[in-house]
């Protein structure tokens, strides 16, 4: 969702000590996760438990991988997919980047998505096997150099803004020099006939997002809810 009205004092209350002046939504989970112990997130059907720690840094890489693939604040981050810790992991990159979060139902048809992209026109799109399954690309993302801290964070214990080598990123490849497993970082493709979108992973982007609706993958029934 975007916001339609502004307030017209909208800039006075953003100044510290205003009114705006709170943390962001981000910002208060991660000081309620500090004070957490033990696992935070469990998903049963991919066998993941996650402590606190492991959570922050798994959104600190997955952040960083979309900030690889061009997102920026403001930048829409759209995907297809049940309730997976994926989908925790992606609504809190975004948050953390300041990117908006536009998730699909996991059940709606490709007509139906179809309508919800060009409405919101993503900067990133993942499929549901995108996300997780045949065609996964989320495990790159997560091999991306951390974001830490808000939208205008450094990264990687100060190697600067993640807009500074977005061009490293895309390429695979981490401002140090180093690499993520399965070729770095977020390797991006452009959408065939969708200017200014990207995919992120290591194959060509299309209307994909139907993938295993239309043929070609498994079926609902076949895939854990």
């Amino acid at each position: 969702m975007r916001a339609t009205y502004e307030h017209p004092r909208a800039v006075d209350y953003r100044q510290p000590g205003g009114p705006w002046d709170t943390p962001s939504l981000d910002e208060l989970l991660t000081r309620a996760g500090r004070l957490a112990r033990g696992d935070v997130l469990v998903d049963d059907s991919a066998g993941v438990r996650m402590s606190w720690t492991e959570l922050d840094d798994l959104v600190a890489r997955v952040a960083g991988g979309l900030r690889g693939a061009g997102v920026r604040r403001g930048d829409v981050v759209a995907w297809q997919a049940p309730n997976w810790y994926e989908v925790v992991v992606l609504y809190r990159a975004c948050w953390r980047l300041g990117a908006v979060a536009a998730p699909a139902h996991h059940q709606a048809g490709p007509a139906e998505v179809d309508r919800m992209l060009a409405q919101v026109d993503p900067k990133v799109m993942l499929s549901r096997d995108e996300v997780r399954g045949r065609q996964a690309r989320f495990p790159a993302l997560a091999e991306a150099v951390p974001q830490v801290g808000g939208p205008a964070g450094a990264v990687d214990g100060g190697a600067g803004d993640l807009a500074d080598h977005g061009d490293v990123l895309a390429a695979g490849q981490r401002p140090d020099g180093g690499g993520g497993a399965g070729g770095g970082a977020a390797h991006v493709d452009p959408l065939p006939g969708a200017a200014g979108h990207v995919g992120v992973g290591g194959r060509g982007r299309g209307a994909d997002h139907h993938q295993g609706r239309t043929g070609g993958g498994e079926s609902e029934q076949d895939r854990d809810q």
